[in-house]
């Protein structure tokens, strides 16, 4: 089984277009200031972020905050935005987790339109996540001869 290597919390928060966290014990106060504890080393784990060079509860704190932000809103993990980064795709702080997970699977980053397209024929149903897909699946199901039901969703 393959390990996965753990996007440095450092690259994580220029990844995601945020400011950097404190690096001196200084720029933390009271509890800020303490070891990194381990209910954050495991919440870091989960969110596939490196924290063996992170000293602080404070900059746990923040790289979370940025972390759970994202998951609530639906966007880019850690490990997508590396990636997508490293293929030269712009924007990656902005694309949303099927966006990613849509251009990681080998499609064109433009052709993404932020919908799913639900196809049924007889029993069969498919789905396409871009117009371009969308429409060759129309095509082939189309050929078919027989009704093809079509229904647009918002990915």
């Amino acid at each position: 089984m393959a390990t996965k290597t753990k996007v440095n919390f450092n690259e994580f928060m220029q990844l995601a277009n945020e400011k950097p966290v404190g690096k001196r014990e200084k720029e933390f106060k009271g509890g800020r200031a303490l070891e990194i504890t381990e209910k954050q080393k495991a919440a870091l784990h989960k969110f596939g972020i490196g924290y063996s060079s992170m000293h602080w509860r404070g900059q746990a704190s923040d790289v979370l905050d940025v972390a759970f932000r994202r998951a609530g809103e639906h966007l880019a993990t850690a490990a997508q935005m590396r990636v997508l980064s490293k293929m030269g795709v712009s924007c990656v702080h902005k694309r949303t987790f099927k966006e990613a997970a849509f251009i990681l699977n080998g499609n064109d980053p433009d052709s993404y339109d932020g919908f799913t397209y639900i196809f049924r024929c007889e029993g069969e149903e498919r789905e396409a996540h871009s117009r371009k897909q969308a429409d060759a699946v129309f095509q082939e199901l189309r050929a078919s001869g027989k009704p093809v039901q079509v229904k647009r969703v918002e990915a």
